[in-house]
């Protein structure tokens, strides 16, 4: 039994159509007739060819052929059917990948997203720690330095040459706290905006870094040395600043 499909002679074929049908493999065209007679003979199928469909030895699917005659099952059409099947096999298996590398790219997104979040999050947390930091900082650290520079300008009469001294530290001290407080300001914000480099001279750096904590190297009976000559650098001052202090 097969199915037969016929021109009216009244239509013939015009250039196109002549073309592709030139073009296309003859081989390829008896396969089709032929899967065509097994399609019509389906209900009357007694012969059934399976071609497996394999990648690197992989089974992922399988062709399926019926018909009522084996003469249908040539050796022709069994070579194009392990040609389709490799290549359906292939396709399906670039179709997998390609979903996975879709899936892929997907979770990598989610997650990149999500670490934006969290990254936006502990910065906001970040600026309201710091500008609660300055303001709890700055009130008490004007109420030194006031009363230092009223204490020099009013009592240095009173004051001996060590009591001058010392008044005259508490408030360079309290001008070197205000600068810190800007510092941190300026820290929290840079991730929000840009980072201006400058010149800056280390020894400069390192010296304003050991006044802050001349106290603290005093008590622990550490010495710091800076070796010559000066280098010069382009940083951020205030980030500087803070990674010299948090030297151990």
């Amino acid at each position: 039994m097969a199915s037969t499909t016929a021109r009216s002679a009244n239509h013939p074929p015009n250039d196109r159509e002549s073309s592709a049908r030139n073009s296309i493999d003859p081989r390829r065209l008896r396969l089709a007739a032929s899967l065509r007679i097994g399609k019509a003979a389906r209900a009357e199928s007694r012969y059934v060819c399976v071609v497996p469909m394999r990648v690197r030895n992989e089974l992922i699917g399988s062709i399926n052929i019926g018909a009522a005659s084996r003469d249908v099952f040539t050796e022709e059409v069994l070579v194009l059917t392990r040609e389709l099947a490799d290549q359906l096999a292939v396709g399906i298996q670039q179709e997998k990948l390609r979903q996975q590398i879709q899936n892929h790219a997907a979770e990598l997104e989610r997650k990149v997203s999500e670490r934006a979040r969290e990254l936006a999050e502990a910065n906001a947390a970040l600026e309201t720690f710091s500008y609660s930091v300055s303001h709890d900082l700055r009130a008490p650290r004007r109420t030194m330095q006031g009363f230092t520079e009223a204490l020099l300008e009013d009592y240095s009469s009173q004051l001996d040459s060590t009591g001058q001294d010392y008044a005259r530290r508490i408030s360079e001290a309290a001008r070197r706290l205000d600068r810190l407080i800007q510092d941190l300001l300026s820290y929290s914000r840079l991730s929000q905006g840009k980072i201006y480099l400058e010149p800056l001279d280390l020894h400069d750096l390192i010296k304003e870094v050991l006044q802050v904590l001349a106290t603290e190297l005093e008590q622990r009976k550490i010495e710091v040395v800076i070796a010559e000559p000066s280098v010069i650098v382009l940083g951020h001052r205030g980030a500087l600043i803070q990674v010299f202090a948090n030297l151990e």
